[in-house]
């Protein structure tokens, strides 16, 4: 086993053999030699693999889980590719080449985990673990990044206040906070792992200064919007959110395929500015378009995913949903006169006929014979 993790770790520079022995809380020195480092990384690696396993996140067993059931060297697919995973930033798992999303498991950590993993999981759901770190992500999902020295003060405010110091004490333990903690100009910030651009995102709220305070929300909101790692959502258990979820399955989807659905609405509708960073919110319904027999019920869809978006927590507002200050709110266009642009479409449409998304200038598939740009492009901006 050591020579078949030594031909997987050498090829590792003595930089990410440092940060496999960081991330882990392993010694090192610092002027080592990196055959000094390969040693200590495959003395730790190779001769407890449940210490190491243990000090992983859910969404890292899950990964590493997912790995094992496809088999050794055998290409599976990881949900959320965008979602930090440690054992990929740490290749204990890798990416295939050609592919954003697939992954595989080399032979020797497969080896080394396959007798282990599960139990691993079972042990870290019974003592607590994943319930303490499945608190932080939510809170974090919740608000989206908040200042380091304004963390403690909120979490007083959304606790009992019996149960305050507990429940912080024991965030704080968390090795997700650890993995979330950014450093920037401005501080330091805890932040959600699906913010991607925190600077950005800093400088958006520079748009919503009137609320200078953030909501105030339940520990089993917090918990909600930590649900189905990694395709999180925030109040997933919501009228707004069932209703979109009954929508995807009546359109042909599974179950676990409308949440993740669920999930990039919420993702997306975060930054919902303008039209063109709106538009994302409604690809999926666009996608099932051939699935949708009129455009009555093409709008109704629209209609029940826009309703889910503006009940949402939003990031911006500290909170608040569009619905609750009018800011950030989805709306399907009307004309002038008030007549709804999707029953204009209506009367050009033959029923039945779902007219796909095509290049702006290539002739509309509804056979109008004018370009899609000037025809029914227009109206699904």
């Amino acid at each position: 086993m050591k020579k078949e993790l030594e031909k997987w770790f050498s090829p590792l520079s003595k930089d990410e053999l440092k940060r496999i022995l960081g991330v882990f809380d392993q010694p090192y020195r610092e002027n080592a030699r990196k055959a000094g480092l390969l040693e200590e990384v495959i003395s730790f690696i190779g001769d407890n693999p449940e210490a190491w396993l243990g000090k992983l996140t859910e969404r890292d067993l899950i990964a590493i889980r997912d790995c094992v059931k496809a088999g050794p060297a055998s290409l599976t697919i990881l949900g959320q590719p965008d979602y930090p995973c440690i054992p990929l930033f740490l290749h204990l798992i890798d990416k295939d080449p050609g592919s954003d999303d697939m992954v595989f498991i080399p032979p020797c950590i497969h080896a080394l985990v396959c007798g282990v993993i599960d139990n691993v999981i079972a042990s870290k759901e019974a003592d607590g673990s994943f319930d303490r770190d499945r608190l932080i992500l939510g809170v974090l999902n919740t608000y989206g990044a908040i200042p380091l020295e304004r963390f403690i003060p909120l979490m007083r405010k959304c606790f009992p206040p019996k149960s305050a110091y507990d429940k912080i004490n024991m965030m704080v333990e968390s090795p997700i906070l650890k993995m979330c903690m950014a450093d920037t100009g401005n501080g330091e910030w805890l932040v959600s792992p699906y913010i991607f651009d925190l600077d950005g995102f800093i400088s958006g709220m520079d748009h919503f200064k009137k609320f200078r305070s953030h909501k105030k929300f339940s520990e089993k909101d917090f918990r909600d919007a930590a649900r189905n790692i990694p395709f999180c959502a925030a109040e997933p258990d919501s009228p707004e959110a069932q209703a979109v979820i009954r929508m995807y399955i009546s359109l042909g989807l599974h179950r676990h395929e409308a949440v993740e659905e669920l999930h990039y609405i919420w993702l997306d509708c975060q930054n919902c500015f303008d039209e063109n960073m709106t538009a994302h919110i409604f690809e999926g319904v666009e996608d099932l378009a051939h699935s949708i027999p009129t455009f009555e019920q093409y709008r109704n869809c629209l209609q029940t995913i826009a309703d889910y978006a503006n009940s949402l927590p939003k990031w911006y507002l500290k909170g608040r949903s569009a619905d609750e200050c009018d800011l950030m709110k989805i709306t399907l266009r009307e004309r002038e006169n008030g007549e709804d642009i999707f029953q204009e479409l209506a009367k050009e449409m033959h029923f039945g006929m779902a007219v796909p998304h095509v290049s702006p200038f290539e002739p509309c598939p509804c056979g109008s014979g004018l370009s899609y740009r000037n025809c029914h492009g227009k109206f699904m901006n």
